[in-house]
């Protein structure tokens, strides 16, 4: 069966909704229509099962996402919509289950990249890098918002990044607007690393953006490394109950990340397949 690729205007109109795609700078519609068609990479999953000996650390029982999410679930419904390949962002903290990750990326092709999960403060972080990082699979790490706000100031916390530097991987970041001045510091602290700000920076309610993430979101735009996915549009109201089509109260939120984050189209991440498959966020 023949791949069905998109344009970049359909990817983000479909990705925002027609509405947002209204607030897309004019450079951008002039760009993404000059690129044809494209393929696309789902740059945010996470595959999980509970059913292991071992289980897992996240998510929780009793959570709706607490069910064994593998790549078959995924391919279910991102195939249809012209996506096979995607980005695992590993959720859990446990050291080994960067390799369990490694290895289902191994028997699924589809997997082309994984954003790992190790602390870059700890003593152990050098030898756990140099180990995953063998993987030319391995791109990067993941860390939470409350552990950057805290290791952006200790000399151990950023010794350790500058290792993803030596190595030319990535830090995702994840949280609430709060860790947006932490990814300002770090920048300014290690320019060259590329700092990926994970869905939208925190914005929560997308309808009514917080000064403290306008704010956050400005500062670290002006890193020319710093990115953005927009993934988990509107989540936060959706688990409220208070939205049943997440994907319109992601547009005032977005028409501001895209304004701060505006230089060319591939600065954003963009991220199709995870707005529309819940079950890989």
């Amino acid at each position: 069966m023949k791949r069905k690729n998109h344009s970049r205007r359909q990817v983000m109109g479909t990705l925002l909704g027609a509405t947002t795609a209204t607030l897309m700078p004019p450079a951008f519609a002039q760009e993404a229509d000059s690129l044809g068609e494209m393929e696309i990479v789902d740059t945010h999953t996470h595959f999980f099962d509970p059913t292991r000996p071992q289980g897992v650390p996240w998510p929780q029982p009793g959570t709706q996402l607490y069910r064994k999410v593998m790549p078959s679930d995924w391919k279910a419904l991102a195939n249809p919509l012209g996506i096979y390949q995607t980005v695992v962002v590993e959720a859990s903290k446990w050291v080994e289950d960067n390799q369990w990750i490694l290895e289902l990326a191994e028997r699924e092709k589809s997997i082309v990249g994984f954003v790992g999960n190790l602390d870059p403060g700890t003593p152990e972080f050098g030898d756990q890098l140099k180990r995953f990082a063998a993987n030319p699979v391995f791109r990067g790490i993941r860390v939470g918002g409350s552990r950057l706000i805290k290791g952006v100031e200790e000399p151990e916390f950023v010794a350790g990044i500058k290792r993803l530097v030596d190595r030319d991987l990535s830090l995702d970041v994840n949280g609430g607007p709060d860790l947006l001045m932490a990814v300002d510091k770090l920048a300014v602290k290690v320019p060259e690393l590329r700092i990926v700000v994970d869905h939208v920076g925190g914005a929560g309610d997308a309808a009514k953006p917080s000064s403290a993430w306008k704010e956050g979101i400005k500062a670290s735009a002006r890193h020319p490394k710093v990115w953005c996915k927009v993934s988990a549009g509107g989540r936060a109201r959706w688990r409220e109950g208070k939205c049943t089509q997440r994907r319109r109260i992601l547009c005032p939120g977005a028409g501001h990340g895209l304004a701060c984050l505006w230089r060319g189209p591939t600065r954003i991440w963009q991220q199709l397949a995870g707005q529309r498959s819940r079950g890989t966020l």
